[in-house]
């Protein structure tokens, strides 16, 4: 798993331009208007990932990061040697 992060990480580096992170990562602002105009029922469009998306994608990254490092942690704790 750590290294399907290390390799969208990568992707989101140098990928296509609506893989990488520069075009989809935006502002808290930004974030929370999208949210708004959704609620309101006048969501903006966007080609590629729109900016509540970003939460998403982040969100999935870091909690595949932690469940890799748990389970690093558990192994070398009680499976090790």
């Amino acid at each position: 798993m750590a290294g399907l992060v290390a390799l969208r990480i990568a992707w989101g580096l140098v990928g296509t331009r609506h893989a990488r992170f520069s075009s989809f990562v935006r502002a808290p602002a930004a974030i929370a208007r999208h949210l708004r105009a959704m609620l309101q029922g006048s969501p903006e469009r966007h080609a590629g990932h729109n900016p509540t998306g970003t939460l998403a994608i982040l969100a999935l990254l870091a909690l595949t990061l932690a469940v890799t490092a748990s389970g690093w942690a558990i192994l070398n704790e009680f499976g090790g040697e």
